[in-house]
């Protein structure tokens, strides 16, 4: 939703470069000359825990269940009605409007079967598989919210000047069942960051901002080697685990920077 319209009130919502995970919304009222600004606080996948207004006063603060039903509205002295990315509260029914489809929170579930049959999944009434880190602003196919969990992991927003930027994973996630040689290459570092237990796809450390490419073999290969010359130099100075560890995270995005920029 962009803009919303309610009689005697215009209201402008501001999100996230690439995301539904909301910034903030401008109110503006008939007759009045300033304009209302408040500022949206979400948790980890982009769903509105608070909003505050232009004072830093908390005018909306709500506690939800798991699959995002309100359990208890702690602060209402504004309406907000948005949710989980991509869905908006519907006082008359409880049913939130998630663009394609409706989907009800108290079971957490759409109300109709997915629009494009299983090319959106095995289950057509399901949501996410988990509603911590998935999210599905269209009602059509679950995806994760990288660039959201990257944001919040790290307290960092992509560069204003990167041409599109994406939370990349530095070893990249996935299969790449019909490519072997990517295959080898991210089985390779994925057994260097095993040895330290640094998840490859969760760990922040495992994640940079970057523009969206350069997902070849070639660099898949190329942070396969800088890993394992970095686990070499590591082993040999014979670290606590804890401070090997640590300095792997540190190799991880050095080579992250080199391999793709930043």
């Amino acid at each position: 939703m962009l803009r919303e319209e309610s009689p005697g009130q215009s209201s402008l919502y501001l999100y996230e470069h690439g995301s539904y995970a909301p910034l903030a919304r401008v109110d503006q009222k008939e007759g009045e000359a300033e304009n209302k600004v408040y500022y949206f606080h979400t948790d980890q996948i982009g769903t509105p825990l608070e909003m505050t207004d232009a004072e830093g006063q908390i005018v909306w603060q709500a506690k939800y269940r798991a699959w995002g039903a309100v359990e208890k509205l702690v602060v209402n002295e504004v309406e907000q009605n948005l949710r989980f990315q991509g869905q908006y509260f519907d006082a008359e029914t409880g049913l939130h409007y998630n663009t394609f489809r409706y989907y009800d929170p108290e079971i957490g579930r759409f109300t109709t079967q997915d629009p494009i049959g299983l090319l959106g999944g095995e289950n057509l009434y399901q949501y996410v598989k988990n509603p911590t880190l998935w999210i599905d602003p269209w009602g059509l196919c679950p995806k994760k919210d990288w660039g959201a969990y990257y944001s919040r992991a790290t307290g960092t927003t992509a560069p204003s000047s990167m041409i599109r930027p994406h939370a990349h994973h530095i070893v990249f996630k996935g299969e790449f069942v019909k490519l072997p040689g990517m295959q080898k290459a991210l089985q390779r570092s994925r057994t260097v960051l095993d040895k330290y237990k640094i998840d490859p796809i969760h760990d922040p450390a495992s994640m940079m901002w970057a523009e969206n490419r350069g997902h070849t073999t070639a660099n898949a290969k190329l942070v396969a080697s800088k890993l394992e010359e970095a686990d070499k130099i590591i082993m040999a100075k014979n670290l606590p685990f804890n401070d090997a560890a640590s300095a792997m995270r540190t190799a991880l995005q050095k080579v992250g920077i080199e391999v793709f920029g930043n």
